[in-house]
């Protein structure tokens, strides 16, 4: 049986799945989907107390694109021994098929002039405006709904329902960007999605081809803009490097993005 997780974060969530007097039990394995990012950021030593107390209960299986070397760790303490392990050379993670491009902004403050011109210039269906925090989320949704572009907006500290909610809307067109944090970098398909602006660039540079990634699916191209202070250029080179991929700075005449976007 596979369970599709929609709500891992919440311990209540989690810890009533894996009680031992839970039906789903019975059932002996767990498939848990795209785990990684909730492990790593809220809840790793609960997820890991939970995991080794069931350990002998239930067959566990992680699944990601990217496995940061502290996820690989931690998996150690509770997955068992000679565990089959299937791991992509990070070199083999393909970017194809997603144009990347860059643009240095000098100033901090000067980011949301240069994203108002943008979406003002581009012609987009839709985009997803990926931020680092739910402050960022909030603040840009606030600017650009008063600039006159229709907007939503999604994190972690909406209720499960409003986030259902937000992405059935957006997938039926009713927003043209949505700005979220890393929750929708994994796992989000939206058929029409062409553009992926990273106002502030990922922290983590595995995290990088999750976001891009939603971009250029089912077959066609897409396009990544990486909105980059001087603060964040050393993080732009580690993905480069890391990925092996090249991402251009951005052209000053819009019809090569344009071309990339059609």
């Amino acid at each position: 049986m596979v369970l599709k997780i929609q709500d891992f974060c919440q311990k209540k969530t989690l810890t009533r799945l894996l009680t031992i007097n839970n039906p789903l039990n019975q059932n002996r394995i767990k498939i848990i989907m795209t785990a990684i990012l909730q492990l790593y950021y809220q809840f790793v030593s609960f997820c890991s107390s939970v995991f080794v107390e069931q350990s002998q209960k239930l067959a566990l299986a992680l699944f990601s694109a990217t496995f940061p070397q502290e996820i690989i760790e931690l998996s150690k303490q509770f997955l068992r021994e000679g565990t089959a392990k299937i791991l992509v050379k990070k070199e083999q993670l393909t970017l194809e098929g997603i144009r990347q491009f860059y643009i240095a902004i000098q100033q901090e403050d000067q980011k949301f002039k240069v994203l108002v011109e943008l979406y003002k210039n581009l012609t987009v269906s839709q985009s997803i405006l990926f931020c680092n925090s739910k402050k960022t989320v909030d603040d840009l949704y606030d600017k650009l709904t008063t600039e006159g572009f229709t907007v939503s907006k999604i994190h972690s500290q909406m209720e499960q329902k409003e986030r259902e909610q937000v992405m059935q809307e957006f997938k039926k067109g009713a927003a043209r960007i949505l700005v979220s944090t890393d929750l929708m970098g994994r796992g989000i398909d939206v058929q029409q999605l062409s553009l992926v602006i990273n106002y502030e660039f990922p922290r983590l540079k595995e995290q990088y081809i999750h976001r891009v990634g939603r971009a250029g699916r089912y077959g066609r191209k897409g396009v990544a803009i990486n909105m980059v202070a001087q603060q964040e250029a050393n993080l732009l080179l580690e993905v480069e490097k890391y990925y092996n991929t090249k991402i251009d700075e951005m052209p000053k005449d819009l019809a090569e993005v344009e071309k990339e976007l059609s």
